[in-house]
């Protein structure tokens, strides 16, 4: 097996187990504390993650763009420690500005979550792909053990925090430990030179996390700030659920292809814009079904959590996923600006797109309530994809295939009818058994009008 196939299987493997760990920890959430406390500890995470990409995003990304040539581990370590530091003082910045919580737990999981950023990107850069997977493990393994019997025990939303440490702490102790002579002769010293190459390339996107945090995240401190804590919990862990899975499948199709298609670009414009047309036929293929069987049944989904506040706004989950959709869907529109290196375009429209989901959300929650949030992020993807279509077009052409998009609606919406007048059972046994059903049908459907020829994939597996 090459490299690249190991890499995907890996990859694959790893983003699969890392949904469905995150599915369970948001279920057990909601069994553990009330939505307050679920409320109060997605604010924390969200300024945990603007702090962290501020201040460790641009190392991350040089590293993934640099290390396999520079191979400098000792340079990395010592800037990591700058990154880590900026990381703490962005976090008490906002803790101030938002009035959240600082303590023990909270400073040293940024600690820790910084490192496991970094050490992501250099496993991924120097190939160390097993490490790699451990690494993702424990920081997913994290949010379900021992954090249930931790939180349980505590009674505090800390325990998420420490039991996430746990792991990652061991494993990094592993690893030092078993590295700890090569560690030992690196040369720490910080060449400017380097570090303003580093600098030059990954500050640019700090822009961009800003405007993504704030087109994806920002949402739940306007329902904080005109509503409360409780409504930030029933939004978030339907986010968070939504989130799990949809996004989990999406990454899987754009992270198998972004390679493919930078490689491809290399041949000819006409080749990449082929690829990219078969990745977006894909990606519809795999996330339309996906999304509508999710959406049909989102109510018993929800019933698994515990109080019927979830389930009660299940539009929350619904527009979230059509979001997500959009998302993926955005991640191919903009690849030709990736292709010619105009990010800043990227930037640019996104910024545009973040503006608009906050206004959105300052207008129309005060009317509709807090659940109007996840509709004003969905026009926000929508009105992105828009824009980088509008400036992309003449330069990059990106197709439909109206035949594929036709056999998509005639199915579904034929399903759903018959969902209406033949189902009336909302049990969870109901809800996987038809599930199974639904995805054989449309695995009929793909083989029998052509769309994508299932019995050619296991002949060549075969």
């Amino acid at each position: 097996m090459n490299n690249h196939k190991k890499d995907l299987i890996v990859h694959t493997f790893v983003r699969i187990l890392g949904g469905l760990i995150a599915f369970i920890s948001v279920f057990l959430l909601t069994y553990i504390f009330p939505a307050t406390e679920i409320g109060k500890y997605n604010l924390i995470l969200s300024s945990i993650n603007i702090s962290m990409s501020l201040g460790t995003l641009w190392l991350t990304q040089s590293i993934l763009r640099y290390y396999h040539v520079d191979k400098n581990l000792g340079f990395i370590i010592s800037l990591s420690i700058y990154s880590l530091i900026t990381s703490v003082v962005f976090y008490i910045i906002f803790a101030f500005i938002f009035k959240q919580e600082i303590n023990f737990w909270i400073l040293t999981y940024i600690v820790i979550f910084g490192i496991y950023s970094i050490g992501d990107s250099f496993f991924r850069s120097s190939n160390k792909i097993y490490y790699y997977m451990f690494l993702e493990l424990a920081i997913s393994i994290g949010k379900i053990f021992p954090m249930y019997f931790l939180a349980i025990t505590f009674k505090s939303i800390n325990a998420i925090f420490a039991s996430q440490i746990l792991l990652v702490s061991l494993l990094l102790l592993y690893l030092i430990i078993r590295n700890f002579k090569r560690i030992s002769n690196f040369n720490y010293r910080v060449d400017w030179i380097e570090f303003k190459k580093y600098l030059k390339f990954g500050f640019p996107l700090v822009g961009l996390t800003i405007s993504n945090w704030v087109l994806s995240a920002s949402d739940r401190y306007i329902i904080s700030f005109l509503g409360n804590n409780s409504q930030v919990g029933i939004y978030s862990t339907n986010y968070l659920l939504a989130n799990s899975i949809y996004m989990m499948f999406s990454l899987i199709v754009l992270g198998a292809f972004h390679p493919m298609i930078m490689r491809e670009w290399h041949i000819s414009k006409e080749s990449t814009e082929k690829l990219v047309n078969q990745s977006l036929d894909i990606y519809l293929g795999l996330m339309i079904p996906l999304s509508f069987y999710g959406i049909l049944k989102s109510h018993i989904l929800l019933s698994l959590f515990k109080g019927v506040s979830y389930s009660h706004y299940s539009i929350i989950f619904n527009w979230t996923v059509l979001g997500i959709f959009l998302y993926g869907l955005s991640m191919l529109f903009h690849k030709y600006f990736e292709l010619i290196q105009k990010t800043s375009l990227i930037l640019y429209f996104n910024m545009i797109s973040a503006v608009i989901n906050v206004i959105l959300n300052f207008i129309l929650i005060p009317y509709f309530g807090f659940q109007i949030a996840a509709i004003a992020t969905f026009l926000s993807y929508l009105t992105y994809i828009i824009l980088v279509y509008l400036r992309t077009r003449k330069h990059f052409k990106l197709k439909f295939n109206s035949y594929h998009l036709l056999v998509h609606l005639s199915f579904n919406f034929f399903y759903f009818v018959l969902d209406k007048i033949l189902i009336n059972n909302d049990s969870l046994i109901c809800f996987f058994a038809e599930g199974i059903i639904y995805i054989a049908s449309v695995i009929l459907i793909y083989q029998f009008t052509n769309m994508f020829k299932i019995t050619n994939w296991i002949r060549k597996k075969v």
